[in-house]
Order: C-alpha cells, then sequence, then structure tokens
C-alpha cells in the first residue's frame, strides 16, 4: 500500500523531504562534476521516497535546480542530467510488495512521462548491436540480472557487458571460495574455485584475493578427505581398513597398544541436533572394530544423500579427540576398491583449520558385494 501512495504522490508532484534530499544530494555531485552530466543513473527501490526522486531528477538539466521544470526534454540540442533511473521491486514474503500488473502500468506511465532520451542527447554511447533501440530512462526491476537485460535491449549496455553483469551475479550466489576453505568443505570449495577461474579477470580485488588464498589452501583441505570413488552397481558395502593410525603418543598397531574409538557419522544431523534444545535426536553412527575395519552398508545416507557431510572421529582413552572428512569424488585421485591412501586429522575443537594436523592415517577402501 505504501509502495501505490507514493507513486500516487509522484503523479501529484508531491515530494517528501527524503526524495528532495536525494536529489538535492544529485545537484551537488552535478556541481562537482559536471564533466558527468547525461551520465548520472539512479538505483533505488519502491519501498522508499525514491518513486518521488526518480520523477524529480529525470526533470533535470544542468545546471538546473529541483523545482524548475521546463519543456527541455522535448529539446535533441540539450543532455538531461540523468541517463535513466532504475527502481527495484521490493519483494514482501514470497511475493513483491508491487504486483506485477502494477509495476508494468507504473513502467508504461514513467516512459511516457519522460520518453527516450535522443542519441545525440546522451552522454552515453549508442551501443552499435542494438543503434536502434529506444533508450528508455525509467525501469522497473526483480533483480540486477533483471536490469543489466532490460539495459542491454534499450542500448545503455552491450551484451557483452551484460553477460559479464550475469556471471558476477552467479559468482555472487556462490559460496566465497575463503568461506568454502574456512569450513573445510573440499566440495564447497572446488565449486566455488571452479566457477571463478574462467572468469578471475572479471572479479574485483577482493574475489580476487579471496580465489589466491583459497587455492593456497586447496591442498591442506585435500589432505584432510577421504575421497572416495561412488561404487559400482552392486555394492553392498564400503569398507574403510585402517592399516596403521598415529595420534598424540599413540601408534597403531604396535604390541599392546589398542587402536583408539573410531567412527564415522553424518556431521550436519550432529549440528542440527545441537541446534535444537527439544530435539533428543542422535547422529547415526558407523563404529570401526578393534581390528580396524570401518563398514559402511551401501548406500549410506551419511555419505550420498545431498547436504550430509561424513565425518570420522577419532576418540583416545587420554580424552584426546580429532577428525577427518569423508566425501564420494569423481575426481583424479579418488580410490576405487583396493586403494589405498592416507589422511590427517584435525582436532575435534577446531575441525575447520586444514593445517592444524592433530594425526594421519593410513587406510585401505574396499567393496563388498
Amino acid at each position: 500500500m505504501r509502495m501505490t501512495v507514493n507513486f500516487l504522490r509522484v503523479l501529484a508532484g508531491k515530494y517528501s523531504s527524503l526524495g528532495s534530499l536525494k536529489v538535492s544530494r544529485l545537484n551537488e555531485y552535478a556541481l562537482m562534476f559536471p564533466e558527468c552530466a547525461g551520465r548520472f543513473v539512479f538505483i533505488g527501490d519502491d519501498g522508499q521516497a525514491d518513486f518521488e526522486a526518480a520523477s524529480e531528477m529525470l526533470l533535470l538539466f544542468p545546471p538546473q535546480l529541483p523545482g524548475l521544470h521546463t519543456e527541455g526534454l522535448q529539446r535533441a540540442d540539450e543532455r538531461p542530467l540523468v541517463a535513466f533511473v532504475a527502481v527495484k521491486a521490493v519483494q514482501l514474503g514470497e511475493g513483491y510488495a508491487v504486483p506485477l500488473w502494477k509495476r508494468s502500468v507504473c513502467t508504461m506511465k514513467m516512459r511516457s512521462l519522460y520518453p527516450p532520451v535522443p542519441a545525440e542527447a546522451s552522454g552515453i554511447a549508442m551501443s552499435e548491436e542494438n543503434p536502434n533501440a529506444e533508450r528508455h530512462r525509467f525501469f522497473y526491476f526483480t533483480d540486477y540480472g533483471d536490469l543489466a537485460k532490460q539495459l542491454t535491449e534499450a542500448g545503455w549496455l552491450k551484451a557483452s557487458q551484460c553477460r559479464s553483469i550475469v556471471r558476477a551475479i552467479e559468482r555472487d550466489s556462490n559460496h566465497d571460495p575463503l568461506q568454502r576453505a574456512s569450513a573445510c568443505d573440499l566440495q564447497g570449495l572446488r565449486a566455488a574455485l571452479a566457477s571463478m577461474n574462467p572468469e578471475i579477470d572479471e572479479c574485483d580485488e577482493v574475489e580476487k584475493e579471496s580465489f589466491g588464498l583459497a587455492l593456497k589452501r586447496q591442498a591442506d583441505i585435500r589432505q584432510v578427505h577421504i575421497c572416495i570413488y561412488p561404487p559400482p552397481r552392486g555394492v553392498r558395502a564400503v569398507v574403510i581398513q585402517i592399516l596403521a593410525m598415529a595420534v598424540g603418543g599413540i601408534r597403531w598397531p604396535a604390541e599392546g597398544m589398542a587402536l583408539p574409538s573410531v567412527a564415522l557419522q553424518d556431521a550436519s544431523e550432529e549440528q542440527g541436533s545441537r541446534s535444537k534444545a527439544k530435539s533428543s535426536k542422535r547422529a547415526k553412527q558407523f563404529p570401526c572394530d578393534p581390528k580396524g575395519y570401518l563398514r559402511l552398508p551401501w548406500p549410506c545416507e551419511a555419505l550420498s544423500q545431498d547436504c550430509a557431510r561424513a565425518v570420522i572421529i577419532i576418540s583416545t582413552r587420554e580424552g584426546g579427540c580429532c577428525r577427518c572428512f569423508v566425501i564420494l569424488d569423481q575426481s583424479h585421485g579418488a580410490l576405487r576398491d583396493k586403494g589405498i591412501g592416507d589422511v590427517s586429522f584435525v582436532p575435534a575443537n577446531d575441525p575447520c583449520n586444514a593445517s592444524a594436523k592433530h594425526g594421519e592415517m593410513t587406510y585401505r577402501i574396499s567393496h563388498e558385494l
């Protein structure tokens, strides 16, 4: 309702103090940067006084002041101060505060009041890919990918610029590779690095720094993961056999030395049960027998379900505790039947610090049919 009232105030010429303040700020910028006339843009949303500001801004010509409305829009030899304004539709729950049909009506009215700017009166060169496009000056958009596409259709952007914006949005929607590295999430880290690598030249300095730091940590993170190639059909169980282990002062196998307690469980269930005080459900565990065989019935939900995160927890009699992670992996180096590998442990109280090695283990993967 508030958004509709804002729009009606625009049509009635009644502007709030907030809208006037934004217009005043624009004029201050115009006085400081007169060479940018025709290249200013304003992006707001329909939850503030931005409709009011947009209507006022579209009327301005340098060095014109707010309130001095003219017929200048009809003069092709003058350059409007603002190239275009864009208003973002505010989401309200699963929908939008202003429904689509109202946004469409608003767009038509605003474009009628403020028609496309002629190419010779524009401060931005017309895209050669779309020379006959109408350079609309008002846009109503749902997200920045939508805005980029609308601006491309109107000739404000090149198709290549639009694609760069869409790719940047996709990068933002993926997890930051440094965040994935900090979570010791090998699969998430690989996905984030792969999505950024082909477009690294388009990334900003923050993204490049995050990419570089995460890339340096990838080897350490790989070392604390047991990577198992997805078993073929017919496999009834996957067995992780411990061949040797060193953790704290324990070396196994050794005469008179018992294997520490070893069990695999889904860490996502463990975290979920902790976050729900009323829930008494515990994460299902798969314990290792005293001879070092950890048998996982296949398929194993802790490995194969989406959002699951399998972790092997090692507990010693002295109270020490550490862990490593287990994933299904189709990349080079993932172990198949009879494959032997090494994995490092991280402290249980700092499980995301892959560089803090707390022990190691040699193991063999085998399939039971």
